[in-house]
């Protein structure tokens, strides 16, 4: 039930993700990083402020952090902590900093993505679509 012969998928997959998909994210995390002119850095203390301030006010709902805790299960798994368990031996302190760097773009990236799931325009003048 082979359609494409594997000697035609192994090589495309291998370019894919060594040199298209690395430069694609970046780009589109530097790009969301400057349209959004820096949502990671300027709401950074109100996310904190409100993560840690919202248990008090989930009456009968959950709270923010609680949002925030499912979230962020969903996201990061044990593959993810291994993964940078790896980096860290192989690639030493630089793959970490790496690693900020491209979580810090990747901010802007989930901000984005969101406020667009959430049926918003994160990137124009506030206008909602329907």
């Amino acid at each position: 039930m082979d359609f494409v012969p594997l000697q035609w998928i192994d090589p495309l997959s291998n370019s894919l993700y060594t040199y298209v998909l690395i430069y694609l994210l970046v780009g589109a995390g530097i790009y969301f990083t400057v349209k959004t002119k820096g949502v990671q850095v300027r709401y950074f203390g109100r996310m904190i402020k409100q993560i840690f301030h919202s248990r008090s006010d989930s009456e009968g709902g959950i709270s923010s952090f609680q949002a925030f805790a499912v979230g962020l299960a969903s996201r990061v798994g044990t593959g993810n902590i291994a993964g940078v368990a790896i980096a860290l031996t192989l690639g030493g302190p630089g793959a970490i900093f790496w690693m900020w760097v491209v979580a810090a773009l990747g901010m802007a990236t989930e901000t984005v993505v969101a406020g667009a799931g959430c049926g918003g325009d994160p990137l124009g003048p506030g206008a909602r679509r329907r």
